[in-house]
């Protein structure tokens, strides 16, 4: 992530992630990552995987879980 925001000219998409600080998965990205993709005019999707909604019951995750992220 930082070594194409290093180098790109054009703003960038990362697509099916979530904000580490949130919560602490491999695939989610870190703070000044996120900040860099700001400064980059880039955009970061969000994914809704119920197993990442709620961690302890995902076969039970809902609209409120997301809410409460």
């Amino acid at each position: 992530m930082r070594d194409i925001l290093s180098v790109t000219q054009a703003p960038i998409i990362f697509s099916h992630l979530g904000a580490y600080s949130v919560q602490k998965h491999l695939r989610h990205v870190p703070d000044g990552v996120l900040r860099s993709v700001r400064r980059n005019d880039g955009i970061v999707m969000v994914t809704f995987v119920c197993r990442f909604l709620n961690t302890k019951y995902p076969e039970l995750a809902s609209i409120h879980d997301m809410v409460d992220i």
